[in-house]
């Protein structure tokens, strides 16, 4: 078994992102700006509050759905594009495949991941890095 070094990744990713890098930022800006506009409407709902900056049951609640429902599929959506780019030409629908295809297996193995990783946090911050990565 050959084990790659840091170059053979670099060599590697650069033959992947070769011709294609704008296409691959375009597609990374279009999830980012996704995500923050679910960000934007939980943060909305937050500063809607009680007018003293304490988060309500609604804008808890909405806060929680935007995370579930927008952020959670279209980073696992991103991170498919990218995996599919380094194979054959991926095309930008990727990024909502998990609205295509099981939504809620998305949710709840990145809910599940995000409470182990807070777990591991709480025994110290070292271990919860470490988990998450």
């Amino acid at each position: 078994m050959e084990f790659k070094t840091s170059s053979d990744y670099r060599r590697q990713a650069r033959m992947v992102m070769s011709g294609k890098y704008w296409y691959m930022f375009g597609v990374s800006l279009l999830a980012m700006i996704t995500i923050g506009i679910g960000s934007g409407i939980s943060e909305l709902f937050a500063s809607y509050g009680n007018g003293v900056n304490e988060p309500t049951m609604l804008s808890t609640l909405v806060s929680f759905a935007c995370i579930l429902f927008i952020n959670f599929p279209i980073s696992v959506g991103l991170l498919r594009f990218f995996i599919i780019s380094t194979r054959t030409e991926a095309d930008v629908s990727e990024l909502i495949y998990p609205y295509k295809n099981k939504c809620t297996n998305v949710i709840i193995a990145m809910l599940k991941r995000d409470v182990f990783v807070m777990l591991w946090s709480l025994l110290f911050i070292i271990p919860g890095v470490i988990k998450s990565y």
